[in-house]
């Protein structure tokens, strides 16, 4: 008799399929600078999106990366460049309306404290004269794909959120409109590390299921890792170092400036590259053990589990809830050799 059992999945590998209702993104020979500064915050910055991919921008504090960021939807205009959404110039859009069409989430999330939930998620919809029903639905819906009830949370305003809380519904409000891109400043680096895992792993979810342009900001490579596509290493005026999958720049790092970013935990990083699909599994015991995780959990969830939970094994799941074996500690560290040439 196969088991099956729901498990909340906090992360899972990005190969997934998503919908594709993105737009390609492309940044040309972008400067910004400003009259008392010697150098350019953001100097001669190229890089090119394709629809539907998330993009990590990694780099110390003070490198550039908020400023690019706010350059796509022109809350800082370029010096000198261009900016393209699906080969359409930024440059030719009102900026009022672009950022309509470009959705945006800062660090501080920036709920309006005067208003209920429905009323941030369905701001812009509502400026963009939705009707009524329409904008109600559309706020349910992604309340819901946030992972919360709409009916327990609608009516309370910011001040009656957890930070969790807070952080999933300025996502909802970011996707409101449906925006074909999407740009996330540092946006869970406020929460809590255990927080923070579970929002990247339904940020994740989020994307597989509406497949959305991202331009995501983070300090943390680890983060990077865990959501991104493909992620650009930045260093000072936003200068690109290194951009590639994130397997490619463990395996090659362009040179010392990148591997610093991961090397004193490359092995650590390693699995969060890695599923559970990417071990020799154990033969499923007669007696399975109450932990369960699926095929496409990655190894450092499984990992983490098996620590937190005190648990010499975790029964493993398919997509369709089926037992296919089990894990234990040796299995993941087996697995990781065995990949050591990523």
């Amino acid at each position: 008799m196969s088991n099956h059992r729901k498990i909340r999945r906090a992360a899972t590998k990005k190969e997934d399929t998503p919908n594709r209702n993105g737009a390609a993104l492309a940044l040309t020979k972008v400067e910004k600078c400003y009259p008392r500064l010697n150098k350019p915050a953001v100097e001669n910055f190229s890089i090119d999106i394709d629809t539907g991919e998330v993009v990590c921008l990694v780099g110390p504090p003070g490198c550039g990366k908020t400023t690019t960021l706010k350059m796509i939807n022109r809350l800082i205009e370029p010096t000198s460049g261009e900016i393209f959404i699906d080969n359409e110039s930024t440059l030719s859009i009102d900026p009022p309306q672009l950022r309509r069409r470009i959705g945006y989430m800062a660090k501080e999330v920036g709920l309006f404290p005067h208003m209920t939930v429905t009323q941030n998620v369905g701001a812009i919809p509502r400026i963009l004269g939705w009707e009524e029903g329409v904008v109600h639905a559309r706020v349910d819906e992604l309340l819901r794909l946030a992972g919360l009830d709409p009916r327990q949370i609608n009516g309370l305003y910011p001040s009656q959120l957890s930070g969790d809380q807070q952080q999933r519904i300025g996502m909802a409000r970011a996707l409101a409109a449906d925006p074909p891109v999407l740009l996330l400043d540092e946006p869970f680096g406020a929460t809590e590390p255990h927080a923070r895992k579970r929002l990247q792993g339904d940020f994740l979810h989020i994307q597989r299921t509406l497949g959305k342009t991202i331009v995501f900001v983070t300090q943390d490579f680890q983060e990077a890792l865990r959501v991104a596509d493909r992620v650009a290493i930045l260093s000072e005026r936003a200068k690109i170092i290194q951009y590639d999958r994130p397997s490619e720049i463990l395996a090659h790092p362009a040179n010392p400036y990148v591997a610093s970013f991961f090397s004193t935990h490359v092995g650590i990083t390693r699995l969060g590259l890695l599923t559970v699909a990417d071990t020799r599994l154990l033969p499923a015991g007669q007696q399975l053990a109450d932990a369960v995780v699926t095929t496409s959990t990655t190894l450092q969830d499984a990992l983490d589990m098996l620590v937190q939970l005190r648990r010499p094994r975790l029964t493993v799941v398919d997509k369709d809830g089926i037992t296919v074996g089990e894990l234990d500690f040796y299995t993941v560290a087996q697995a990781t050799a065995d990949k050591d040439g990523l």
